[in-house]
Order: C-alpha cells, then structure tokens, then sequence
C-alpha cells in the first residue's frame, strides 16, 4: 500500500504523525464521513453501480459511530477496530 496514493499521503503522514500517537481530534468528523457515504452509495444505488467498498467502509464508520467515536477524526476507525479485535481476541 506505501505505493498508492494512500500510502504515500495517509500510511505515510496521517497515521504516523496523528493516529498512532493517540491525537484524534476532528479534522473531518466520523459522522460527516459516515453521513457523505450514505449519498455516495445512495447516488451510486440510483444509477445502478455497485460500490461494495463504499458500503463496507460505511459499516466501519457505523461501528465507530456505535462506539461513541462520531465527533472523533475519521482515522478513529483504526481505534475502534484495533479495539474491537483486541477483546474479541480475548474471549478466544
């Protein structure tokens, strides 16, 4: 991924920089991102176009929303999921 776009601007700077240090704070809200993939999947349902990504990624952002992660920054995504496999590894 370091090749692509993402990874040369989010795996690169974001995450480094910002998320893996635990800052958080808003740059753009969870629940903005959570709200503008509604439309986007909701636009692409009406021109018939498939965007199974798009509503995968817009589960994620409802999982942190349930989280109470939804006036957090959208990298809280990496939180919540971290998270989330952490207790699901121990109930193992």
């Amino acid at each position: 991924m370091l090749g692509t776009v993402a990874g040369q601007g989010h795996m690169v700077t974001t995450y480094p920089a910002k998320v893996l240090k635990g800052d958080l704070t808003p740059g753009f809200m969870v629940d903005l991102a959570h709200k503008d993939l509604g439309l986007a999947i909701e636009l692409a349902s009406e021109l018939g176009i498939e965007v199974p990504t798009g509503l995968a990624v817009r589960q994620a952002y409802q999982l942190a929303r349930e989280e109470g992660c939804g006036r957090k920054d959208w990298t809280a995504i990496y939180t919540v999921l971290r998270d989330r496999r952490r207790r699901s590894s121990y109930r193992s």
